[in-house]
């Protein structure tokens, strides 16, 4: 084995010590297969919920790491809002992110991986007391599925939010009549206090049960490398769904 001789000063004393030629290899260059993979993802209660150091943590997160428990590449989940995550997406800075398939800002930019990750429920809640209003909180952007544009037809009125979560804070203080959104089940909107809407006040319809997937930037450096690992992965296990895998 070849060895290097190293040497320091510190206060005029030098030390030396000796390297073994591959340590030192791997301390000055890294290797490839160190390089991280980057998953995107925002809030999105209760699979994805985001903690006081702004990290996204929850089932949905502790799955995917699980996903990549393996991967050569250790997996970084960077929490954003949607509209920056879709910006990096684009441009390959971030190298997956979860969502349907037809979410329009990512048409033509990713490689989406089958079979679906899981379902996920859009629903339409409406204040009882304010039925008669035509106000609804929505994600700006979001098509949900063709239904924005019905009810823009039928003369609702929609009021943006930048998340999820903030749309549906809206509609829990009463400041909108309705809200659009993926919510699994009516029990999520029981906020346990006396600021938000109780369970009583509010209708509940689900509207449709969507499928979400994995996507891959098609300007991520590693689409090869993510694509055939989870190939693989869904073969060797016979995935029916990535959630349960």
């Amino acid at each position: 084995m070849i060895y290097f001789i190293i040497r320091y000063s510190v206060a005029r004393t030098t030390f030396s010590f000796t390297l073994p030629l591959l340590l030192l290899l791997g301390c000055l260059f890294p290797a490839y297969g160190q390089t991280q993979l980057t998953f995107g993802l925002y809030p999105f209660p209760p699979d994805i919920t985001q903690n006081q150091h702004g990290e996204c943590e929850g089932p949905a997160v502790a799955q995917l790491k699980k996903l990549f428990l393996f991967s050569e590449q250790p997996l970084k989940i960077l929490c954003v809002t949607p509209a920056r995550l879709y910006k990096l997406f684009a441009n390959g800075k971030v190298d997956m992110l979860l969502n349907i398939a037809s979410t329009k800002a990512l048409q033509g930019q990713s490689v989406i991986v089958k079979p679906q990750f899981h379902y996920i429920n859009l629903a339409f809640a409406t204040n009882k007391a304010m039925a008669e209003q035509k106000t609804v909180s929505a994600i700006r952007g979001y098509n949900y599925e063709g239904q924005r544009e019905v009810l823009e037809q039928r003369g609702y009125e929609f009021v943006e939010l930048k998340n999820g979560v903030d749309a549906l804070e809206l509609f829990a203080l009463g400041r909108v009549a309705h809200h659009i959104g993926y919510i699994q089940h009516k029990e999520m909107l029981n906020f346990h206090d006396t600021k938000h809407l109780k369970l009583d006040q509010i209708e509940f319809n689900s509207l449709e049960l969507i499928p979400t997937y994995i996507h891959i930037s098609k300007k991520s450096p590693h689409l090869e490398t993510i694509n055939a690992y989870l190939t693989q992965l869904i073969s060797q296990k016979h995935c029916q769904n990535l959630y349960n895998c």
